[in-house]
């Protein structure tokens, strides 16, 4: 798949790690139920990517709008575009506004990671499978005593070091 990032976008930058982390996401939500998936900061579309190729309806959330606009680009570019929706607004915002439930959901949030509030939020939204990515091990903690309090398991973790010679690690839980 062909993706879009101008300059001021934020993307997974390490090209050799992209695909695999690509795949993990993949791998994890082909578990989850057939149904709709919710690809919540969904930047420029490398999960939703991920998350058409599985067969899904996939609804895309970002407050970005140099982001959105990148995945726009893409979904008209994408076969499977036409499965794929962009909600150019906050994660928060779109929780208020909508109800939906979804049989997968991926989240990739800033450093700053979900929220309790929303952590929780996007649990109660998830009927079968909930794939956080995180670049941040303190946000990620606290992240997942809010959605293991809402009934879900950890399954797996998988680290991938796309930030060579830092201390940051991407998670995939």
């Amino acid at each position: 798949r062909t993706l879009r990032a101008s300059a001021g976008v934020f993307f997974q930058a390490n090209r050799h790690l992209l695909e695999p982390l690509h795949a993990a996401v993949a791998a994890e939500a082909a578990g989850a139920p057939p149904g709709d998936a919710l690809d919540a900061f969904g930047g420029a579309g490398l999960f939703a990517g991920a998350l058409l190729a599985g067969g899904r309806r996939v609804v895309s959330v970002e407050s970005d709008a140099d982001a959105a606009a990148c995945a726009r680009e893409a979904r008209r570019e994408w076969p499977d575009g036409r499965s794929w929706t962009i909600a150019e607004e906050d994660v928060a915002g779109f929780l208020d506004r909508d109800d939906a439930r979804f049989s997968c959901v991926v989240a990739d949030p800033p450093r700053a990671g979900l929220g309790k509030g929303v952590a929780a939020e996007l649990a109660d939204r998830c009927l079968g499978r909930f794939v956080y990515v995180s670049c941040d091990p303190a946000t990620l903690a606290r992240d997942l005593a809010a959605i293991l309090g809402r009934g879900f398991v950890l399954r797996s973790c998988a680290l991938f070091d796309l930030f060579a010679f830092t201390h940051r690690v991407e998670a995939v839980v």
